[in-house]
């Protein structure tokens, strides 16, 4: 993958405009253009956890429920 950066003083101060080429639209293409619509929103539903090799990304949802399960088990 290759990544530039160019200036165009046309643009407005806040304004970002971001091109994607490629030979075809593949899935790759398809999630890339997604991260991209999506970086600057706020995601509080994902947790970032940080592994001895890698950061894996974890579901508060799945937390909870999996919480939930376990002390519903544990009242019994």
């Amino acid at each position: 993958m290759d990544v530039k950066f160019h200036s165009n003083p046309n643009l407005e101060e806040d304004q970002i405009e971001v091109k994607v080429i490629s030979a075809r639209q593949t899935t790759n293409v398809n999630n890339l253009l997604s991260y991209i619509k999506n970086f600057d929103k706020k995601v509080d539903s994902l947790l970032p956890v940080k592994t001895e090799d890698r950061i894996l990304t974890i579901k508060i949802e799945e937390i909870i429920v999996d919480c939930k399960i376990k002390l519903n088990t544990l009242e019994k």
